[in-house]
């Protein structure tokens, strides 16, 4: 998972290259990144600790890396997501 200084870097250098500057765009892709869901076919978590896990029966709930693998192997977490960015 990117970090926000990476996902920062990145998203700047596009905007460099394309030469487009826009404060509220820049916001929204800001809060994009912070609200986004990881699908677990994509990236699982490289850390310990508690995350957002989307569970096909149950919905939206926490859980530790532990959960989402195990669960995982079943197929019912479907995405996931840091509970704090760092």
């Amino acid at each position: 998972m990117k970090t926000i200084e990476e996902a920062a870097l990145n998203y700047a250098a596009r905007k460099v290259i394309l030469n487009e500057f826009c404060p509220a765009q820049d916001f929204i892709a800001g809060v994009e990144f912070a609200q986004r869901w990881i699908d677990v076919k994509d990236e699982l978590p490289t850390e310990q600790g508690r995350f957002l896990l989307k569970h096909r029966k149950y919905g939206v709930h926490s859980g530790t890396l532990m959960d989402l693998v195990g669960e995982f192997k079943i197929g019912e977490v479907t995405h996931w997501r840091p509970i704090e960015l760092k």
